[in-house]
């Protein structure tokens, strides 16, 4: 009995599905037919105004795949925060002597908005 289920129910789960399509497919069908007048305009404003179509949107960067140092940022400074906070001598970038982080940052925002980095 148990089997039988099983294979009524692999069965009817297409029929299911495709029935399902069908009429979705239906009322798309008689949306467009029965769109009001406006609708055609509305589309081709919206279209006007510089919204790209998602096909014409390029799937990988012209730049390149992202580097995977970037990618395991997070988890670097996860790592240096957790040292940091264990090591009772640590000391601020101004106590080493090394550069603001603030320079750095604007640095790097620079950097960043003209789209090379240097690195």
């Amino acid at each position: 009995m148990l089997k039988f289920c099983l294979i009524a129910s692999v069965l009817a789960i297409p029929l299911f599905v495709s029935g399902c399509a069908g009429g979705v497919k239906k009322r798309v069908d008689e949306a467009h037919e029965t769109a009001p007048t406006w609708f055609e305009t509305q589309k081709e404003e919206v279209f006007g105004r510089g919204y790209p179509e998602f096909s014409s949107i390029p799937v990988t960067s012209p730049r390149g795949p992202v580097p995977q140092e970037l990618l395991d940022g997070d988890e670097r400074l996860n790592k240096e925060v957790e040292d940091l906070d264990n090591d009772p001598k640590a000391m601020t970038a101004q106590e080493e002597n090394l550069e603001d982080p603030r320079i750095w940052a604007q640095k790097r925002r620079e950097e960043v908005e003209k789209g090379v980095p240097k690195d």
